[in-house]
């Protein structure tokens, strides 16, 4: 059982004042991004971090979150950022709290396509329509609006998927993995069979991650000018 709450700032002026580096970890567009911080200041409720000036720290501007991870903690633990100063590489911390989902699923590379993406979906008589939310090598992520149109399919189903990406038509299969109801849609999860066709999907994830790098790149750079 991990340790409660309250004892994270203790753990936290632990690892500061023993010097141990810490990493933040941030998702931006399903592309995990995760870069070296120290503690510099812990007070009961915050905790102020400084970062060599690097791109990836945008993400803190852009999520006003992060994820801490360190041998000491007794897992990893999320925060809120305040006050940012990129320049000067330094954050204010709070809010802080255990993680419920593994950090394995955080570090996982699953893209979201820069344009919309049309799916049509096949389970059993059923054709739905759908859009790509994301993808990775191993499943994808759709959208179904009005979410009351994927009230009939249920996880575990064998789905039929086509789509084209880049103008590369693709047919796909899996099985649906989650089904999560929101307000305007539903998105479920699909996980594929790797097929031939299924390990093409490498060189477009490989692609949009380099694509949504440049992007964090360019976003710290109009920051900071």
């Amino acid at each position: 059982m991990l340790k409660t709450d309250e004892t994270i700032i203790a753990d936290l002026k632990h690892i500061a004042r023993t010097s141990q580096p810490v990493d933040l970890l941030n998702v931006y567009r399903g592309v995990p991004v995760m870069y070296k911080a120290e503690l510099v200041k812990v007070g009961n409720d915050r905790a102020t971090v400084r970062f060599e000036p690097q791109f990836e720290s945008v993400c803190l501007t852009l999520e006003n979150k992060t994820t801490l991870l360190s041998d000491v903690l007794a897992g990893p633990v999320n925060a809120t950022a305040l006050a940012v100063d990129l320049r000067a590489g330094t954050a204010a911390l709070t809010q802080f709290h255990y993680t419920q989902s593994k950090i394995g699923d955080r570090m996982t590379v699953r893209v979201m396509p820069h344009d919309v993406v049309e799916v049509t979906l096949n389970s059993g008589k059923q054709e739905i329509a759908a859009t790509l939310a994301d993808l990775s090598m191993s499943g994808l992520g759709l959208h179904i609006s009005p979410p009351d149109r994927a009230v009939a399919l249920r996880r575990k189903a064998v789905v039929q998927l086509a789509l084209k990406l880049d103008g590369t038509p693709l047919d796909l299969s899996g099985t649906i993995h989650y089904i999560k109801y929101e307000a305007n849609a539903c998105r479920l999860g699909v996980t594929l069979v790797q097929t031939r066709e299924a390990r093409t999907l490498v060189h477009y994830i490989h692609q949009r991650q380099e694509a949504i790098l440049q992007e964090l790149q360019t976003l710290y750079q109009a920051t900071v000018k």
